[in-house]
């Protein structure tokens, strides 16, 4: 392979892994993505949205999450001790 070949191969590999990074950090997930993050099931996932009970919003016909507002929604369910403000 020639250094020309190589130099290409670099800079699409270095394209590519920018991509990936950019969709690991991006702040909105598809359903199996809001369930990997939350840890359930996406059939459980599918029913809370489905009651109305998850934060979701519908782009067309597809199903989206923000990671802040599951953020969020988890922070309404804590139960441990009181949290005193710094």
């Amino acid at each position: 392979m020639s250094n020309l070949e190589t130099d290409v191969l670099d800079e699409l590999a270095q394209r590519v892994a920018t991509l990936l990074d950019r969709r690991e950090d991006s702040t909105w997930m598809s359903a199996p993505e809001a369930a990997d993050y939350l840890r359930y099931p996406l059939k459980r996932v599918y029913n809370l949205t489905a009651a109305n009970a998850i934060p979701h919003h519908r782009q067309g016909g597809r199903l989206v999450f923000h990671r802040g507002e599951l953020d969020d929604w988890l922070a309404g369910f804590y139960r441990g001790p009181v949290r005193l403000a710094s």
